[in-house]
C-alpha cells in the first residue's frame, strides 16, 4: 500500500511537471510568433534551431532527475555543464566555460526557468561574443543569498570588450524578452553591468 502511494505521488508529480513544460513551450512559441509578426530578421532555420534548443534545455532538467529515488532536485553545476555541451553541439562551436558552484541543488520548477535563462545567455554569447574573439571564457557562479532559499547567479563573458548596456536592456530580441518574462514570473532581479566584460547578476528565490 505504501509503495502504491509513493508511486501515485511520483506519477502525480510527473504529470504536473509535464503540464508545466507544455505551458512553457506554448508560451515560448507564442513569443516566437509575435516576434515574427513584428518583423524578426531570423531565418526559418535559425528560428527552428532556437526553438528546438529551448525545448531541449527543458528536457535536460528531467534527464537529471531519478524518479526511482524520489529525487525532486537538480544539481545546478551538472545541469549547466550539460547545457553548455548541448548548446555547443547544436551550433558546432565550443564555448569555454568555467563553473563555480559548490554542491547546490534546486527544485525542478526553479531549474526549468533558470535553464531557459541560461540557454538564452549561452546562445547570445555564442552568437555575438565569441565570433569577435574578444571573450576568453564564460564564467557561471551560483551562491546562496542572505535569506532562506535565496540565491545569486552570476554570468559573465570574461575578457570581453565594452558594450552598450542600455542597448541590451532595451533589446527587442526574443531572447531578451524571454529572459525578462521568465525572471518576472520568478520575481527575480537582474542587473547588467561591465566587469572584465559583459556580466549579468540575477537574484532569485527558489520557487
Amino acid at each position: 500500500m505504501k509503495k502504491e502511494l509513493i508511486k501515485s505521488g511520483i506519477q502525480s508529480e510527473i504529470d504536473h511537471r509535464i503540464k508545466n513544460n507544455l505551458n512553457m513551450i506554448s508560451s515560448i512559441l507564442g513569443l516566437q510568433i509575435l516576434n515574427l509578426k513584428n518583423g524578426s530578421s531570423d531565418s526559418t532555420e535559425g528560428i527552428l534551431l532556437k526553438s528546438k534548443l529551448r525545448v531541449e534545455a527543458l528536457a535536460l532538467v528531467h534527464d537529471a532527475l531519478d524518479y526511482s529515488k524520489g529525487d525532486v532536485e537538480v544539481d545546478f553545476g551538472k545541469y549547466v555543464y550539460n547545457l553548455n555541451l548541448l548548446v555547443s553541439r547544436t551550433y558546432r562551436k565550443d564555448i569555454p566555460l568555467y563553473i563555480d558552484v559548490v554542491n547546490i541543488s534546486l527544485n525542478t520548477n526553479t531549474m526549468l526557468k533558470l535553464g531557459l535563462v541560461l540557454n538564452e545567455l549561452l546562445t547570445n554569447s555564442l552568437e555575438y561574443a565569441f565570433p569577435k574573439k574578444d571573450v576568453k571564457f564564460i564564467k557561471i557562479s551560483l551562491v546562496e543569498g542572505l535569506y532562506k532559499d535565496s540565491y545569486i547567479l552570476n554570468y559573465s563573458e570574461e575578457g570581453g570588450k565594452i558594450v552598450n548596456i542600455n542597448k541590451i536592456r532595451n533589446s527587442k530580441t526574443l531572447g531578451i524578452k524571454l529572459i525578462n518574462l521568465v525572471l518576472k514570473e520568478m520575481r527575480a532581479e537582474m542587473n547588467i553591468f561591465q566587469k572584465n566584460g559583459l556580466a549579468f547578476q540575477i537574484k532569485f528565490k527558489s520557487i
